[in-house]
C-alpha cells in the first residue's frame, strides 16, 4: 500500500509537467485565464485519493481507503472527490456511482470556492456525454441547458446551446421548458435570450404560464413580472390546474415586493381570490398573510368550502405566531366549522409539525379536548386519524379521555379498521381495557382486524394484547375467519394465519348456518374460496336445509359461485336437500334465467320432483311486471267473513282469544277457516307469533311465496305485526327471506313496518338494507319521498336532526329525490341558517337534478336562503345552460323567472349561438321563445347564427332559422354561408345539396356565389375538408383563381 503511495506522488509531479504542456486539450470555450484557474483548482491541495479519483480505477480508490484516505475530504479551493472523479473519462462514472451510494457523499455540497460543480467539470474537458450522465445522476435529467439556466450561467448556457440547439425547447420533468426555468431562477437577461431563441410562452405541464414562474423569483421577481405582464402581455388572473395565480405563488414564498409590484401593474386581490388570506394561512406564510389583510381586511372573515374560518386552518396547517396572531385580530376562538361542527382544537389533531405546541395553546383559551364534532368525533380522534401520536399524547396529557367513542366505536376501534398499527399499539399501551370492548354489531377488536387490517395487526391483538381468536360475535355468531373472507386487501393470508397458526375453526356456523365457505361463495369472492379449500375446507358441506353448496349458491343467485363449486365436485349436480329439491328447483325459485340454463348445460335433471311431487317449473316466480293494488290492504287486512268480530259480539275480540289460546290444532284451524285467499303462513305472519309460523314452515309451508293479491312475502306481513314482528323478522329473515324483496308496487318490508308504525322493526329492516353505515331511517324516508313515515320516524327518534351538519344532509337528501312538501316540512323542523349565498349554491345544483319536483323546489330554495343576485349569477347561468341543453325547459323556465338572463355569453357566444353550434334544436327554439333578440346579433367578422348553424348544425337547425327570417347575410363577413359549410363535416354535405341554391341567393358576395357553383358538382368534398385546407383555399376564392379551386376538388375526389 505504501508503494501504491509513493507511485501517485511521482505520478502527480509528472501529472503537473504533463498538464502544462497539454492545456490545449481542455474545452475551446475556457479562455487562457479559465484554464489558469482551472489547473489552480485541480492541482494544489489534491490527496492521493483525488487523484486516484481522476487517472485510476475504482479498485485503487478503494485502497486508498483503506488505508485512512478520507473521501469527504475537499482542497482549499473547495474541489471535492466528485470533481476530480469527474475528469476520469474511463472510470469515473463507478467512482462516483459508489461514493454516492456507499459513503455519503452528496452533489448538492459538491461546489468549489467558485461554485462550480463536478457536471462543469466534465464539460471543461470537453467530456459532454459524461457531463450528462453525472447531470442524471444529481437530477435525475440529463439536459445541461436547463440545468445552467436554473443557475443562471449564460456563457454555459450558450455554450450548451451551441453544442445542442434541440436541448432549448425539451420540457424538464415536471413539463416546464426552458422560458419557465430562467422565470423562476435567472434573470432578465436569460428569459429575453431565450425568447429571442424561440421559446414561446406555453404552459408547463400544471398549466403554469412563465409569469407563475416569475412570481417564484425572489432576487429578479419584480422586473420579470413587469416583462412578463406588460411586454408579454400575460394574464394576471391566469391559472393553473391547482386554482393558483401568479399572485398566490408570488404569496406562496413570502415574495411580498413581487406581489406588490403586480398589484402596481393592476391586478386587485380579491379577483385572484376572494379567499386569498386562506390560502396565506394554510401554507403558514404569516408575512405574506398579515400583507393581504393590510390589503383586504374583509378576507378575515372568509369561510374555505367546507366551512372552516382562518383560524380552524391556522390549527390544522400552522405554527403558534399564526394562530396567536389571528387571535389577536379577534377571531372567536370558540367559533365552530360549518360543515363539521369543529373547533379549532379538534383540527390541532391535524398538524403534525406544530400540533404539540398548539394543544397547551388552545386548551388555554378554554376549548375542552372532549368536546365532539358533528360526527361525534373529539379532538383526539382527529390526531388518531392523522395517526399525529406527539398530538396525541400531548392531548392526553391535558385531559382527552381515551374511552371517548365515535358512535359505536372506540378510538382503538377506529385505528384497527384504518390498520393504523402505530395508533393500536399506542392505545393499548395506554389503556389494554379498550382491546376488550365491544363495537359496531357487538364485534371485537380482532373482528374488525380480520375484516379490514393485516396480518400483522391481527398477530399484535392476539399475541401482545390477548384477543381470544376462538371469540364469536355475539350478535350473529360470525368467527375471525369469517370476517377474514370478508377483508378485500389481506383475506387469503389472515386465513392461512388464523386456521394453521392459531387453529380456528374453518369449519365454524354462525347463527345463520354460514361456514366462512359459504361466506366466500355468497360473495363470490373465489380466490378467498380457493383459499379455504386449501386450508382444509370441505367442498361437501351441507346448509341446515342438507343441501349441497351448489343449492346456496342457487338461492343466492351467484353463478360465479356455482361455476367454482362444480369445478371442484361435479357430483353436487345431482344433490337434493331435505325436501327433495335439486339446485335447480331452488334455482327457480330464487335465481335467474341465466343460472337455471347453467344448471340445465351442467347436466341437472330438470324433470326431477321434489317431496311435494313439484317439478322446478312450479317454482318459476313472475317478476317482471307489476300491478297496482289497494294501497294499505295489508295493514287493515279484514277479508270479508270480518273476523275480527262480525260473527263475534261478545266483548272479547276473537283474536285476542285466538292468541291467548296455546292449543296449536285450535290456532291452525282458526287460521285455514279465515285466511281467505292468503296463504296460510302469511295470515300467521300478521296475526300470530314465530311459534306458529314456525310449525306451519315444518308441515310444508312456503317462506317463500308471495301471496296473490299484493304479491308481498310473508316477512312484509310479519311487519305489520307490532306484538311479534321483531322475532317473526329474524325468523323469516333465517328461512331466506330477503328484507329487499319488494311486492308488486314495489314496497319492501320497511315500507310496511312504517306504515303500521313498527317503528323498532323498521329500524331493523333499514339496518340490513341501508347502503352506508352512517345512512339513517329518517334518510331512507326522505330519499323515498315518504313525508308521513319521516314525520313518524322524527317522533320516534327526536335526536336525528341534532347537529347543524345532520339538518343540511337532510335537506340535501330532500331537495335532490323529494317534493315541495318534504323540503318545507325539513325547514320547518330542522331550520338552516344560511347567509349571503355561503351555501344555496350547493341545494340550487341538486335542486336542478330532481327529475320530478325541481321547478317546484328552485323558488323556495332561492327565497329561503337570502340569494344574492350578484355574487350568484355565475352559478344560476352555469345552472341555466345545464337544464336547457338537457331539455329541462320547466326547471330553466323557473330560473329564469327568478333572476337568471339570457343576456350571458358562453365562450364569446350568445346562448340561442351557443345551442346553436352545439346543434341542439330543441335548446335553441326554447332560448329564442324566451328572447327574439339574440337571433339578431352578429359576432366576430360579421358571423351570423345561420352561419353557425351551416357550420356546426344540421339541415333541421339550417331550415328552421330561415323560417324564422336568418337569410340576409352580413356585408361585414369574410367568408359566405359556402365557406361554413365546407367545414362542416357531419351535415355540410347535406346542407349544400338541399340548401346551396337557396344560400347564393342570399349570399351577396360574388366569390361565394362561384365557388358554390364550382363545390355544389362535387359534393363529395364538402365536409371532407379540414379547417387548414378550407382556409388554404379560400384565398384562392378571394382572388378568383377558380382553376385552383377546381384541381383541388378534383384531386380530393380522386382520394
Amino acid at each position: 500500500m505504501e508503494s501504491l503511495r509513493k507511485i501517485i506522488s511521482i505520478f502527480f509531479d509528472i501529472y503537473k509537467s504533463i498538464l502544462r504542456k497539454n492545456r490545449g486539450t481542455m474545452n475551446p470555450f475556457m479562455s487562457i485565464r479559465d484554464i489558469d484557474r482551472f489547473s489552480e483548482k485541480t492541482e494544489s491541495g489534491a490527496t492521493p485519493l483525488m487523484l486516484a479519483a481522476r487517472y485510476e480505477d475504482l479498485q485503487s480508490c478503494l485502497a486508498l481507503v483503506e488505508e485512512g484516505e478520507d473521501p469527504k475530504a475537499i482542497t482549499h479551493f473547495g474541489v471535492t472527490l466528485l470533481h476530480f472523479a469527474a475528469l476520469n473519462k474511463h472510470h469515473g462514472m463507478e467512482i462516483i456511482w459508489h461514493f454516492l451510494v456507499g459513503k455519503g457523499l452528496d452533489f448538492s455540497a459538491a461546489k468549489d470556492v467558485d461554485g462550480e460543480e463536478p457536471v462543469l467539470y466534465a464539460i471543461r474537458v470537453g467530456d459532454w456525454n459524461f457531463a450528462k450522465n453525472i447531470l442524471l445522476l444529481q437530477s435525475g435529467d440529463t439536459n445541461l441547458l436547463h440545468f445552467f439556466v436554473i443557475r443562471n450561467n449564460m456563457e454555459m448556457v450558450q455554450l450548451v446551446h451551441d453544442e445542442d440547439k434541440e436541448l432549448i425547447n425539451k420540457l424538464d420533468l415536471k413539463g416546464r421548458n426552458a422560458l419557465h426555468l430562467a422565470a423562476e431562477f435567472a434573470d432578465l437577461k436569460m428569459c429575453e435570450w431565450i425568447v429571442e431563441h424561440g421559446v414561446i410562452e406555453a404552459l408547463s405541464a400544471d398549466q403554469s404560464t412563465a409569469l407563475h414562474s416569475a412570481a417564484l423569483n425572489a432576487e429578479h421577481g419584480e422586473e420579470l413580472v413587469v416583462y412578463f405582464a406588460e411586454r408579454k402581455k400575460l394574464n394576471l388572473y391566469f391559472k393553473n390546474k391547482s386554482d393558483e395565480t401568479p399572485m398566490h405563488l408570488a404569496l406562496l414564498v413570502g415574495n411580498i415586493h413581487v406581489a406588490q409590484q403586480m398589484l402596481n401593474l393592476g391586478a386587485k386581490l380579491y379577483n385572484c381570490s376572494e379567499k386569498m388570506l386562506l390560502y396565506c394561512v394554510k401554507n403558514n406564510n404569516l408575512k405574506s398573510a398579515k400583507f393581504v389583510h393590510e390589503m383586504d381586511g374583509s378576507q378575515i372573515n372568509k369561510l374555505d368550502s367546507i366551512g372552516r374560518n382562518a383560524l380552524h386552518i391556522a390549527a390544522e396547517c400552522a405554527d403558534l405566531k399564526m394562530c396567536q396572531w389571528l387571535v389577536d385580530e379577534g377571531f372567536d376562538v370558540k367559533a365552530l366549522s360549518r360543515e363539521w361542527n369543529s373547533s379549532a382544537i379538534h383540527h390541532v389533531g391535524y398538524n403534525k409539525l406544530y400540533g404539540t405546541q398548539l394543544v397547551p395553546f388552545f386548551v388555554g383559551l378554554g376549548l375542552d379536548l372532549n368536546s365532539l364534532d358533528g360526527y361525534l368525533d373529539s379532538p383526539l380522534h382527529f390526531a388518531l386519524t392523522d395517526q399525529n401520536i406527539d398530538v396525541a399524547e400531548e392531548m392526553i396529557k391535558y385531559g382527552a379521555d381515551l374511552r371517548a367513542k365515535s358512535g359505536p366505536y372506540n378510538l382503538l376501534h377506529k385505528s384497527v379498521i384504518s390498520n393504523f398499527h402505530k395508533n393500536v399499539r399506542f392505545l393499548h399501551s395506554k389503556d389494554p381495557e379498550l382491546t376488550r370492548q365491544l363495537g359496531k354489531y357487538e364485534n371485537n377488536a380482532l373482528h374488525f382486524a380480520a375484516k379490514h387490517a393485516d396480518r400483522e395487526m391481527c398477530r399484535f391483538l392476539c399475541d401482545e394484547a390477548g384477543m381470544d381468536v376462538h371469540a364469536s360475535c355475539e350478535r350473529d355468531g360470525n368467527g375471525v375467519v369469517h370476517f377474514a373472507v370478508m377483508n378485500t386487501y389481506h383475506g387469503a393470508e389472515l386465513i392461512k394465519y388464523f386456521v394453521t397458526e392459531k387453529k380456528a375453526d374453518v369449519h365454524q356456523t354462525n347463527r345463520y348456518f354460514e361456514t366462512p365457505l359459504h361466506f366466500a361463495l355468497k360473495r363470490e369472492n373465489l380466490t378467498i374460496a380457493e383459499a379455504l379449500l386449501k386450508f382444509g375446507a370441505d367442498i361437501n358441506l351441507k346448509n341446515a336445509d342438507r343441501g349441497s353448496l351448489l343449492h346456496f349458491c342457487a338461492y343466492r343467485n351467484k353463478l360465479g359461485s356455482a361455476r367454482f363449486v362444480l369445478e371442484k365436485n361435479k357430483d353436487l349436480i345431482a344433490s337434493v336437500n331435505c325436501s327433495g329439491m335439486t339446485a335447480l328447483h331452488v334455482a327457480a325459485k330464487w335465481a335467474d334465467l341465466e343460472l337455471c340454463k347453467f344448471l340445465v348445460e351442467q347436466g341437472i335433471d330438470s324433470r326431477a320432483k321434489d317431496a311435494f311431487g313439484n317439478t322446478a317449473q312450479a317454482y318459476v316466480r313472475v317478476t317482471n311486471f307489476k300491478l297496482k293494488s289497494e294501497g294499505s290492504v295489508l295493514i287493515n287486512y279484514a277479508p270479508k267473513s270480518n273476523i275480527l268480530g262480525k260473527r263475534h259480539a261478545d266483548s272479547e275480540t276473537i283474536l285476542q282469544k285466538f292468541r291467548r289460546n296455546t292449543n296449536f290444532d285450535y290456532k291452525l284451524a282458526f287460521i285455514e277457516a279465515n285466511k281467505d285467499d292468503l296463504p296460510a303462513l302469511h295470515f300467521a305472519a300478521k296475526t300470530t307469533d314465530v311459534a306458529v309460523c314456525r310449525r306451519l314452515v315444518e308441515q310444508g309451508a312456503d317462506v317463500s311465496a308471495k301471496c296473490s293479491v299484493l304479491g308481498a312475502s310473508a316477512l312484509h306481513y310479519a311487519a305489520v305485526n307490532v306484538v311479534h314482528g321483531m322475532q317473526l323478522a329474524e325468523f323469516f329473515v333465517s328461512k331466506g327471506c330477503s328484507p329487499a324483496n319488494t311486492d308488486k308496487n314495489g314496497d319492501a318490508p320497511l315500507v310496511y313496518a312504517l306504515r303500521a308504525r313498527n317503528f323498532e322493526l323498521a329500524a331493523k329492516l333499514h339496518e340490513k338494507l341501508r347502503a352506508a353505515a352512517e345512512e339513517n331511517l329518517l334518510h331512507f324516508c326522505i330519499k323515498t319521498n315518504k313525508l308521513d313515515f319521516a314525520k313518524f320516524v322524527l317522533e320516534e327518534e327526536e335526536y336525528l336532526i341534532s347537529g347543524a351538519n345532520c339538518k343540511r344532509k337532510y335537506f340535501e337528501l330532500a331537495v335532490k329525490f323529494a317534493d315541495l312538501a318534504m323540503c318545507k316540512w325539513l325547514l320547518q323542523v330542522a331550520p338552516l341558517k344560511v347567509g349571503n349565498f355561503e351555501g344555496e349554491s350547493s341545494f340550487l345544483k341538486l335542486a336542478v337534478n330532481n327529475e320530478k319536483h325541481a321547478s317546484q323546489i328552485i323558488p323556495l330554495l332561492l327565497s329561503k336562503f337570502n340569494y344574492n343576485h350578484e355574487r350568484g349569477a355565475n352559478l344560476i347561468s352555469a345552472l341555466v345552460i345545464q337544464t336547457v341543453d338537457s331539455g329541462k325547459f320547466e326547471v330553466a323556465d323557473e330560473l329564469l323567472k327568478h333572476g337568471a338572463s339570457t343576456k350571458l355569453k358562453v365562450r364569446g357566444k350568445n346562448l340561442l349561438q351557443y345551442f346553436v353550434c352545439k346543434n341542439n334544436l330543441d335548446a335553441a327554439k326554447f332560448v329564442h321563445e324566451k328572447d327574439r333578440n339574440l337571433i339578431k346579433e352578429v359576432g366576430a367578422n360579421g358571423v351570423t347564427v345561420l352561419h353557425l348553424a351551416v357550420q356546426f348544425g344540421s339541415l333541421e337547425m339550417c331550415q328552421w332559422l330561415l323560417e324564422q327570417g336568418q337569410a340576409k347575410v352580413n356585408k361585414n363577413s369574410f367568408a359566405g354561408f359556402v365557406h361554413c359549410a365546407v367545414r362542416n363535416k357531419q351535415n355540410g354535405k347535406e346542407i349544400m345539396l338541399k340548401l346551396c341554391q337557396n344560400l347564393i341567393s342570399f349570399d351577396d358576395k360574388q366569390e361565394d356565389i362561384e365557388a358554390a357553383k364550382i363545390l355544389l358538382p362535387s359534393t363529395r368534398a364538402v365536409g371532407s375538408y379540414t379547417q387548414r385546407e378550407t382556409d388554404a383555399s379560400w384565398p384562392a376564392i378571394r382572388r378568383k383563381n377558380y382553376r385552383y379551386l377546381e384541381d383541388q376538388i378534383h384531386n380530393k375526389d380522386e382520394i
